[in-house]
């Protein structure tokens, strides 16, 4: 026998799980008050709210998205005993609210705490739970879903800029709870996989981790030092060019060529040298190419000091210590 699921109300919520459930293998019947004016997904048969009580009988899962009204649950009011009845019914669920929870001052709660309704409305969710809830046996489960803050294609905030609604709400420390809609199709079938009943919370898990500040500095390829140095060159004016490490990697900035700025691969320095006044004409250098720096090898080795030290001979002779 094919699992029938009859989902009362297709609205926002009850698309998205009607899609999951027929993509689950689900044959999927689902309700709207105007089935004219609303179209139903691919491979999902509508039909009027009050037509509900004849797709009973071969409606294995119900769910509902129905809010209660002040008379009370939509669906109870309309076909109860044809509900308790139901031969092949095996699983109920019904989507309620974390509004049932009350203000909680920015704390957590979970299935055990207890509820604490504040207002008419969230009131009138707790007389439905229980009411569904009155339906379970030793054949059927009753899932009872508090669902937080809905958010996803076309309700979101982005969504709620570009139509000029959005609303800014400053409450430092404050937690908000929040579920896409997609996830709660996920959820919704995991319920009915398990069927085990009761009370369950679906809402994406909160994190207290801090987030990396955008100004963290990136990492340099060639450079010990994650601070950058103007090069000689560059504080005179001269030419700024770029030194390839000879370990392979990226091409540093100039300032690697600095004194005393080490090259990340162990035993490669830098080049260092004296630089010269910027010249208005350019030589050719020993290479033959124009456009050098005074920051270009003479080709000469270094000439040792007397106290033992080695010095770069620059191309006009003048060498650094």
């Amino acid at each position: 026998m094919t699992a029938t699921l009859l989902i009362a109300g297709l609205g926002y919520t009850g698309r998205a799980v009607a899609i999951a459930a027929r993509e689950a293998g689900f044959a999927v019947i689902a309700t709207a008050r105007d089935p004219a004016g609303r179209s139903a997904p691919e491979g999902v048969a509508l039909i009027p709210f009050a037509a509900a009580a004849a797709a009973l009988p071969e409606a294995t899962h119900l769910l509902l998205t129905a809010a209660p009204g002040e008379a009370g649950d939509p669906l109870l009011a309309l076909c109860a005993e044809a509900i308790a009845a139901a031969p092949a019914l095996r699983w109920i669920g019904y989507f309620s609210t974390t509004g049932v929870y009350g203000d909680r001052q920015g704390g957590t709660v979970d299935e055990a705490t207890p509820p604490a309704p504040g207002s008419p409305r969230t009131r009138r969710r707790i007389e439905a739970e229980q009411s569904w809830a009155a339906l379970a046996n030793d054949h059927r489960a009753v899932d009872i879903i508090r669902l937080a803050g809905i958010y996803g294609p076309g309700r979101s905030a982005f969504d709620d800029l570009r139509a000029g609604t959005a609303r800014r709400i400053d409450r430092p420390a404050q937690k908000f709870s929040r579920i896409h809609v997609d996830d709660i199709a996920g959820g919704t079938l995991a319920a009915i996989a398990t069927a085990t009943g009761g009370v369950r919370i679906l809402t994406s898990p909160i994190t207290n981790r801090p987030r990396a500040p955008m100004s963290s500095p990136m990492p340099r390829p060639c450079s010990a030092s994650p601070r950058r140095r103007r090069s000689p060159s560059t504080r005179r004016g001269g030419r700024c060019r770029r030194w390839r490490c000879p370990s392979g990697r990226k091409t540093a900035s100039c300032g690697a060529r600095a004194p005393g700025r080490r090259c990340a691969a162990p035993g490669v320095f830098p080049p260092t040298a004296r630089a010269s006044k910027p010249s208005s004409r350019r030589k050719p250098g020993p290479d033959g190419l124009k456009g050098r720096s005074a920051l270009t090898w003479a080709g000469k080795p270094p000439v040792p000091h007397q106290d033992g030290r080695s010095r770069i001979t620059s191309r006009r002779g003048r060498g650094s210590g």
